[in-house]
């Protein structure tokens, strides 16, 4: 059945993914959740979304990825099933809330503002659980926030913006050195176990010199003499390889190279752009999904966003979301004065929530309303 689709020049993409899910092996339970969810995101994002996003691939027995939503659904395993449901399952709840969620469902049909589209979803589902009314990019004084949340009980509205911190320049830049590195042996190091360490990050000269000459070299050595092979640039690489007979067997460890980034300045920073882009006259909340944040010691970490917030006189609370992969770690609650620090597995990825209320918010809401803001990110 799927081969015969795969030939028809006239096929549905989605027939394809229901039909490859179908005949999964995974849990019937899991199955049956994740089925109903494609097809409900087949209903909500439309029957050419993927037919749009596509790149096809005559070599392989389905379509390349070229969308976040279609790489999890042409990848069958738990956790994509799991993301597909749990995508599902948000935008239902907008749907059953009589929440009008077409612009998000536009950012999320986009690759490009995919992330943006998620973090908002999401957010706004939270919201929505803890009892608030939501609107999507209202109009307010000409301008339009991600959503406006309004207090079901009393009213009392307020603005909410969204944004999405990627990595800074110099990790940009150290995962682009190590990917070039990791690149060239997935695609030469067959029967080779690499152990890579870098120490800065590397020049285009550098980079040249080792995977043109160097890794290629002791490559070579390693497997025509058997033998473990090291190599060195400069103090600036160190590579073992070991080789083995099994030509199959192929397993890359890289460490660095290290960087440095000033994280707690790189989310002031997007505090105050985003803050000074929302309307006058409104308290404020501010959530930055910063999924790359390198953040160990919280409570200083806390202490430092504290005080900048404070300068912000409509700013009601920031939250700063961290996910991250990983196996599930041990779940954290921190209360520290007002403000909040969570460590949890959300069900897909482990988390970090930083919480961070303004006691210095010149704009006064009710008790009743900050309770319900308090356990929003519980």
């Amino acid at each position: 059945m799927l081969k015969s689709m795969l030939e028809n020049a006239t096929q549905n993409y989605w027939d394809i993914e229901v039909a490859r899910w179908q005949q999964c092996e995974l849990p019937e339970p899991i199955k049956d959740q994740v089925l109903k969810a494609i097809s409900f995101l087949r209903s909500e994002l439309g029957e050419d979304f993927l037919a749009n996003v596509i790149v096809p691939n005559p070599t392989l027995n389905f379509p390349k990825p070229n969308h976040p939503i279609h790489n999890t659904l042409a990848y069958i395993s738990d956790w994509n099933a799991k993301s597909l449901i749990s995508l599902a399952k948000m935008i239902n709840e907008l749907k059953l809330h009589n929440i009008f969620y077409k612009k998000i469902i536009d950012k999320l049909k986009k690759p490009e503002h995919y992330l943006e589209g998620l973090s908002i979803l999401n957010t706004a589902y939270k919201f929505l659980k803890a009892g608030f009314y939501i609107e999507v990019e209202p109009n307010v004084n000409n301008k339009t926030p991600d959503l406006r949340i309004t207090d079901r009980e009393n009213g009392v509205a307020m603005l909410l913006e969204v944004t999405f911190l990627g990595r800074s320049r110099s990790a940009e830049q150290s995962l682009a050195t190590s990917q070039k590195i990791i690149k060239y042996l997935e695609d030469n190091g067959q029967g080779i176990t690499a152990n890579i360490k870098i120490y800065t990050l590397l020049s285009e000269d550098d980079l040249t010199e080792i995977i043109t000459n160097g890794i290629p070299n002791a490559i070579a050595k390693a497997r025509n003499t058997g033998r473990m092979q090291k190599y060195s640039l400069n103090q600036k690489i160190d590579v073992t390889l070991i080789p083995h007979k099994d030509q199959t067997r192929r397993e890359i460890t890289i460490n660095g190279p290290p960087y440095s980034t000033p994280e707690v300045g790189r989310l002031i920073g997007r505090i105050k752009e985003k803050y000074k882009g929302l309307p006058e006259g409104y308290p404020k909340i501010i959530v930055i999904q910063a999924n790359f944040l390198l953040l160990s010691d919280y409570s200083s970490v806390i202490s430092e966003l504290e005080a900048a917030i404070n300068n912000f006189s409509e700013l009601l609370f920031v939250a700063i979301i961290n996910e991250y992969s990983g196996a599930r770690e041990e779940e954290i609650r921190e209360v520290l004065g007002i403000s909040k620090y969570i460590k949890r597995f959300n069900g897909l990825n482990n988390e970090r929530d930083f919480i961070l209320f303004n006691k210095k918010c010149q704009i006064v809401i009710p008790e009743a309303t900050k309770k319900k803001l308090y356990i929003v990110y519980d």
